[in-house]
């Protein structure tokens, strides 16, 4: 797996362009790297405008432990979870719909499962041209939903108990670390390596 990287040096500074560039990196780096995206905000910005007035939007939540995994219990639970979603569909063409975006999920699962996470989310609906499929970090009641427009819920809350990270600058010169949580970002440790001077000029033991 290429590893994505950016070359900072000593002297630029930690600017809203830089963190530009950082974020732009990382997030080529992740669409050619896998199938899988990880949520990030501007995913879930974009799912909560999309609105279909004539079409059915399925949204799926499945668990991924790592039992379902091993064992090949998550088919169980997907048809489970297609069984229901079908079930309260009386009208012919949505409910043939709804069977598409049920197969094009099945199938793929069934090539690829997300290497990380707990879980995955889909979100389709084929007259949209909506296709979003995103590994979960943490597991998410498993269920299926049709409606106008994704049913985000679980991933809202998602993101306000888990939006945390650490981003980390690092250089022979100088050391900065900060902390994101829900939008905020604070810096909680900044270091700087003392010089071949600074050295000299320390008190020594006697």
């Amino acid at each position: 797996m290429r590893v994505p990287s950016l070359a900072v040096s000593v002297h630029d500074r930690y600017t809203p362009e830089v963190r530009d560039r950082i974020l732009g990196k990382l997030d080529t780096s992740i669409k050619e790297m896998a199938t899988y995206r990880l949520l990030t905000p501007t995913h879930l910005r974009t799912l909560v405008e999309i609105e279909a007035r004539d079409a059915p939007v399925l949204s799926l939540y499945l668990q991924l432990s790592p039992d379902r995994r091993a064992t090949g219990a998550w088919r169980t639970v997907f048809s489970s979870l297609s069984a229901a979603a079908l079930r309260p569909i009386a009208e012919r063409h949505k409910r043939q719909a709804v069977t598409d975006e049920l197969d094009r999920i099945g199938q793929a699962l069934e090539a690829e499962l997300p290497v990380f996470g707990r879980g995955v989310a889909f979100f389709t609906c084929r007259k949209l041209g909506l296709w979003r499929q995103i590994a979960i970090s943490v597991p998410l009641p498993d269920g299926a939903y049709v409606s106008s427009s994704p049913y985000l819920r679980p991933l809202a809350r998602t993101r306000d108990e888990h939006d945390r990270f650490v981003l980390a600058l690092l250089s022979r010169e100088r050391s900065r670390f900060f902390v994101s949580q829900i939008g905020e970002v604070d810096e909680v440790i900044s270091g700087q390596r003392p010089t071949a001077a600074q050295d000299t000029d320390r008190p020594r033991a006697a």
